[in-house]
């Protein structure tokens, strides 16, 4: 059986999230579960499933240790999302500086007029925010 849930789900005042998700699972749900998915905890999320770092666990939930000590009794799945990333993620901000290693990763036009309507149509999107938005580069206020 898999459990899923978000890493920031469990607020404890004298553990972090993480820890306290171990506790339950291994007193209350002890045996019920062999997988646990973790979601990406909503504080280090941007406008979705836009990660800002995939390399850090978010102090305010927990430690590597936590998920390590999670790891040693369950399987554990996480979410890679990688055609997303965060405008607060360092590899926006190298984008920003004209890195050229990262200037193929994201689609960007010099304004949203640029694109034609019938290629927005073919775009399926459940939100209600803007499909671009401006940001301004070494080359100029570019629409990403």
């Amino acid at each position: 059986m898999v459990a899923i849930t978000y890493g920031d789900l469990i607020d404890s005042p004298s553990v972090h999230p993480l820890r306290a998700l171990t506790l339950i699972f291994e007193h209350l749900l002890q045996g019920v579960f062999n997988t646990v998915h973790i979601l990406p905890s909503s504080i280090f999320l941007d406008r979705g499933f836009s990660v800002i770092d995939y390399e850090e666990v978010d102090p305010r939930i927990g430690t590597w240790e936590d998920i390590q000590r999670l790891g040693d009794r369950y399987r554990l799945m996480f979410d890679g999302v990688v055609n997303h990333v965060s405008a607060r993620s360092e590899w926006f901000r190298e984008f920003l500086a004209d890195n050229p290693r990262l200037s193929r990763l994201l689609h960007r036009v010099r304004s949203p007029s640029a694109i034609r309507a019938e290629d927005l149509r073919r775009i399926l999107r459940p939100r209600t925010s803007s499909l671009l938005t401006e940001f301004r580069t070494l080359r100029g206020s570019r629409w990403v």
